[in-house]
């Protein structure tokens, strides 16, 4: 089952992040080297392995699986889990960012295309093709429908019942994904990196924060 980390927005506000298909569920990484690509009925990502990575997010991992397959992976072959890993470890301290990107020079231009690929992707409304094994999205169902799943029993009931709209909303606005990403980044109790991200992604903030108070409504508690 997809797992995604629940991060703090502004007041109690929830923010979800895409994680990989593995076991390692302490990560907090953007995207992570897809693990094994799974069943449809387990919450397996179709052939999204076969692309290097996959994403919790469904827009995102449809973009994975069609427009951006190539650039995701020629990341993977060339080891950009190391960078990854490296620029996780920050929590957004730049000088720590910084020696990522000189410890791992060869890796910069090829993350920052995947990446480049998602944004442009999933802001042209996700426009890569479906993939061609699991199921047709790779998702899981009705999650991957509401554009997040969770592996809390209690969460992906509200994402796949009364929250799926607002979910669905979030995850095909790409503002509302990088806004996401970019809090996710700050560092626990960070109210100036979070109030940062906020001022770079206004567009993303009423879907994320609609999304959070629904959640929030569920009774389902933290992440």
């Amino acid at each position: 089952m997809r797992l995604f980390k629940l991060a703090i927005l502004a007041t109690c506000a929830y923010a979800l992040n895409i994680s990989a298909c593995t076991s390692d569920n302490s990560s907090n990484r953007p995207l992570n080297a897809a693990g094994s690509s799974g069943s449809a009925g387990e919450g397996g990502s179709g052939n999204a392995s076969n692309c290097g990575y996959t994403s919790q997010v469904a827009c995102e991992n449809t973009c994975l699986n069609g427009t951006c397959c190539e650039q995701a992976l020629t990341c993977n072959q060339l080891g950009c889990s190391s960078l990854i890993d490296c620029v996780d470890a920050c929590e957004s301290e730049g000088t720590c960012i910084d020696n990522c990107a000189n410890q791992y020079p060869n890796l910069v231009d090829p993350l920052l295309n995947m990446y480049g690929c998602l944004d442009d992707c999933c802001a042209a409304g996700g426009t890569g093709g479906s993939g061609a094994g699991g199921s047709g999205s790779g998702g899981s169902g009705g999650g991957s429908e509401c554009g997040f799943t969770s592996s809390d029993a209690c969460l992906s009931s509200c994402i796949e019942g009364s929250c799926c709209g607002v979910g669905n909303t979030c995850a095909n606005n790409s503002e509302c994904v990088a806004l996401n990403n970019c809090v996710d980044a700050c560092a626990d109790g960070d109210s100036e990196c979070i109030q940062g991200c906020v001022d770079a992604h206004p567009n993303g903030y009423d879907d994320i924060s609609a999304f959070a108070t629904c959640l929030n409504g569920c009774g389902c508690g933290g992440a």
